[in-house]
């Protein structure tokens, strides 16, 4: 990882913030819809993920109008 620094440092950042934006969405996810997902099978915890998701996207799109 200090290698990939040193040897490309803009790279290395752009990737860095990228996922430093991910978390920072997967965060806001968490506390505005909790974070325990009380589902078992995989395509109910996808579709449990996917309508936090819009959920968040809809409180985004309120809070910019």
């Amino acid at each position: 990882m200090i290698l990939r620094f040193m040897r490309n440092p803009l790279e290395y950042l752009e990737e860095y913030f990228k996922r430093e934006k991910v978390e920072s969405l997967i965060s806001s996810i968490k506390r505005k819809t909790g974070w325990v997902i009380n589902k078992v099978r995989e395509e109910r915890i996808h579709l449990t993920v996917l309508a936090r998701v819009v959920i968040h996207d809809l409180y985004w799109s309120e809070a910019l109008n």
